[in-house]
């Protein structure tokens, strides 16, 4: 029985030592995340009445190359529609303005504000991550982009 009790003891404080802290984390910050961003992948995941679809499309998919930029002045400009995951299949350009909320980057188009969460790995990969709830159905959209 003491055998047990330290195991488990052991047990408890690896996995705390294991989990991280809040300390550990940093928000985004806008010197990371200004410049141009060339889009990788998107991937989506819908439910909806219990049945989940996932799909993925990448850059090889299209015939041109897609991108958003972050300006320091709190502007955007994007080709395609990619805030959020979201894919336009024509050529277009998009402009907005956006601000940082922690890890969140909310972007602002036509009135219309949308949150993502954003990580940017090693410098110079940026994940987006895209939750949205409505009417019974749950979307999850996660894009991929580089820096130029």
């Amino acid at each position: 029985m003491h055998m047990k009790k330290m195991i488990l003891g052991l047990v408890i404080t690896v996995l705390m030592l294991g989990c991280s802290d809040d300390d550990d984390k940093h928000s985004l910050s806008k010197d990371e995340l200004i410049g141009k961003w060339i889009w990788v992948s998107t991937e989506s995941k819908m439910q909806f009445l219990g049945q989940e679809t996932s799909t993925t499309v990448g850059a090889e998919d299209y015939d041109f190359v897609s991108y958003i930029v972050f300006m320091a002045d709190g502007n955007y400009e994007a080709s395609g529609d990619l805030i959020g995951g979201e894919i336009s299949y024509e050529k277009e350009i998009t402009t907005g303005t956006y601000k940082i909320d922690g890890d969140n980057i909310i972007v602002t188009v036509e009135d219309m504000a949308i949150t993502s969460k954003a990580e940017i790995e090693n410098g110079n990969r940026l994940v987006m991550t895209y939750n949205q709830g409505f009417e019974g159905v749950m979307v999850k959209m996660v894009s991929i982009y580089t820096k130029e």
